[in-house]
């Protein structure tokens, strides 16, 4: 590399950090790590990008314990570039791994609003539908074991509160199978309402997509180690 595409990526690396920070809150380690050609550069073609980053905390306050991002044959535009926004001429497809601790999904899962906006549950075997309430906790104990409790209200000729916790095991990768699953005592509840929670986060996992303002996630791998889930993802940012 010459000395001059090497000042270049480095240029440009500061102006990706810079851009990444403007959206940040917060950040324990930052890193960014740009191959590009000078000249394609100033005309906004960027070879390969790579990020690292531990503790950031996006707007809203969801923070990521980890982030691994890598991307290849970025178009931008060089001009907004210049002022130190960087907008995507095209879409970009690029890899993801991220690690969140059960404390950041939590606090992302209950923040206002979320668990509301999720669509009522109809179960398969009877004219029965439920939706899930705030605040809904999850654990991670052991490797591979996640235990949820939560709130839901079914809903047949009335609408019927419950409070439930559930213990699953996740195996190879996306399928999830029920240890225990029980109500608090005194709410009667058939096992359709399991049976369709359970359905409902397995359908989830084996056909995962998650989508975050401008970019689309398709995870390939869910991996579920004691007190954090580290996920691996193809992403396509608009």
């Amino acid at each position: 590399m010459s000395e001059e595409s090497g000042l270049g990526e480095r240029a440009i690396s500061q102006v990706v950090e810079a851009g990444l920070s403007s959206q940040l809150e917060a950040a324990d380690e930052l890193a960014v790590d740009i191959k590009a050609d000078l000249l394609q550069a100033v005309q906004g073609q960027i070879g390969q990008v790579s990020i690292a980053g531990k503790g950031l905390v996006v707007q809203n306050s969801l923070r990521v314990e980890e982030l691994d991002f890598k991307a290849e044959h970025i178009s931008v535009n060089p001009l907004s570039a210049l002022f130190g926004q960087l907008k995507l001429d095209q879409p970009l497809d690029s890899s993801l791994r991220l690690v969140l601790s059960e404390d950041d999904i939590n606090q992302a899962l209950n923040q206002p609003g979320v668990i509301e906006a999720l669509p009522a549950l109809e179960m398969t075997s009877a004219t029965v539908s439920f939706k899930l309430r705030s605040p809904i906790t999850i654990r991670f104990p052991d490797d591979n074991t996640i235990n949820i409790e939560g709130h839901a209200t079914l809903y047949d000729d009335q609408a019927y509160p419950i409070d439930f916790d559930a213990i699953a095991y996740l195996y190879m990768g996306n399928h999830l199978s029920v240890e225990r699953f029980g109500c608090q005592p005194g709410q009667g509840v058939s096992i359709d309402f399991a049976i369709a929670l359970m359905q409902w986060i397995n359908r989830f996992i084996k056909q995962p997509s998650l989508n975050w303002q401008t970019v689309e996630l398709q995870i390939s791998e869910l991996t579920i180690q004691k007190g954090q889930l580290s996920l691996q993802a193809n992403a396509r940012m608009n």
